[in-house]
């Protein structure tokens, strides 16, 4: 099955985003372990949306309902990690 790069891309995207505001907001010590969490969170939820709705069509994805954003947004159950 073929992967929707742009629905891909964009999570992708979002998530770089954060990790560059939690990057300069680290570099000027001003950012608190509750902003820290609620950030890694947004960035763990475009993650996990990338892998999740990469064979989502993209009308689909656009039409989205609450449960697809929370199915999609969670931590895959289909990625698989090797051992170390």
């Amino acid at each position: 099955m073929k992967m929707n790069t742009k629905i891909i891309s964009s999570n992708i995207s979002e998530a770089l985003e954060e990790l560059n505001r939690i990057n300069d907001e680290l570099s000027a010590k001003s950012l608190d372990e509750v902003d820290f969490q609620i950030k890694l969170q947004h960035v763990y939820h475009h993650l996990n949306m990338a892998w999740n709705v990469r064979h989502i069509k993209t009308e689909q994805y656009r039409n989205m309902s609450d449960e697809d954003f929370e199915q999609w947004g969670s931590f895959p159950t289909d990625i698989e990690f090797e051992d170390e």
